[in-house]
């Protein structure tokens, strides 16, 4: 309920002010203010946060606080600067001024909005909270929107602007794909204390770790087997202060990349799991709830490592590879290249189904 309040509050509000406030000159100069600072924010705040989680501190808040920090503190720097480039008043008469102002303060309104529904959404409150993208029961591949889906639309300008001379080297696009989804289902349980966050290095997948699966009947699936370590998130591992390891399958998302264009990314999420040396489910057409919390308890984690094992299996299309398998909201782990396997392999598909659900 909040967002579809703020969102067009805020964009009425900044309308508003540059009507009343603004000529053409600084309507511009307050909406690459905007911008300057979206691309700022979602840019620098997984590095800044990391500094902060890697040694305990904020831990869930670290990822909000640091992106509505950034991109507060880089629009009020950039607005202020901006007045001392602009200089006194031109005016280029009514209309365009009237039409800038409509234009820029609609848009800057969608920023501001955007970012901060963005920020409620990384943080651990209730999942209702700003709004409620999947509802009661989960269906991922029908997610609602808010009001003017100011969330995706800021989203959507950071990897556009991101892109060419400024994107990095792990491009936020594709490891972000479907970024305000990834936000929204990481929360969905934290009423259950299913925490959001996980250490940067918190799992890790072995060399001959994934396997592609044929079961002769049913198209053909990616066992991936994902460890997870069971120490603290300030000692690099995903272990809540009860002790315990939960999470949800919707936090074991896999990106996907196309094999023609690396650009082009798709998220897969698990068609099944299963604890390692344990088997696999009864029927291969038994479909998984994504908000199952799994849980690992302290003696889950034997190894000298400290690590517990568990075996996804995603059904990959034929046009697409596998590139990262990512746990909560900010651990990424590269997925190594697939071999042919048939140990353990899934039930024959005796429906068909499977096929067309991706």
């Amino acid at each position: 309920m909040f967002a579809y309040i703020a969102i067009p509050l805020i964009t009425i509000l900044c309308v508003a002010q540059f009507y009343l406030k603004n000529s053409l000159l600084k309507s511009v100069a307050t909406l690459l203010s905007a911008l300057i600072a979206l691309i700022t924010a979602f840019g620098f705040y997984e590095p800044l946060a990391e500094t902060l989680i890697s040694r305990g501190y904020g831990v869930e808040w670290a990822q909000p606080g640091c992106f509505i920090l950034l991109f507060a503190i880089t629009f009020a720097v950039a607005r202020i600067l901006s007045d001392f480039m602009i200089g006194a008043n031109i005016e280029f008469g009514r209309v365009p001024r009237v039409v800038s102002a409509i234009v820029c303060g609609a848009l800057v309104g969608i920023i501001v909005s955007g970012t901060l529904i963005v920020a409620l959404a990384m943080t651990p409150l209730h999942p209702k909270i700003p709004y409620d993208r999947f509802g009661e029961s989960l269906n991922v591949s029908q997610p609602k929107s808010t009001l003017l889906n100011a969330d995706v639309v800021v989203t959507k300008l950071f990897n556009v602007t991101s892109g060419g001379s400024f994107s990095a080297k792990r491009s936020f696009g594709v490891y972000h794909a479907d970024f305000v989804d990834q936000l929204h289902l990481s929360r969905r349980k934290t009423g259950e204390d299913v925490m959001t966050i996980a250490a940067r290095d918190a799992i890790t997948i072995e060399k001959d770790g994934v396997k592609r699966i044929d079961s002769g009947t049913g198209p053909a699936r990616t066992h991936i087997r994902v460890g997870i370590k069971g120490s603290s998130v300030k000692d690099g591992g995903a272990r809540q202060e009860n002790q315990y390891v939960a999470f949800t399958p919707a936090q074991m998302r896999l990106v996907c990349v196309s094999k023609t264009d690396p650009s082009d990314a798709s998220i897969l999420y698990p068609k099944a799991y299963k604890p390692a040396k344990q088997n696999w489910p009864a029927s291969r057409d038994e479909k998984i709830d994504l908000d199952e919390v799994i849980k690992f308890a302290p003696n889950d984690f034997k190894s000298q490592q400290k690590i517990a094992w568990i075996d996804l299996a995603y059904q990959v299309p034929s046009n697409c590879r596998p590139l990262a398998v990512e746990f909560k909201k900010n651990t990424i782990e590269k997925v190594p290249s697939a071999s042919e396997g048939d140990d353990e392999p899934m039930p024959a598909d005796t429906s068909g189904e499977d096929a067309a659900e991706e």
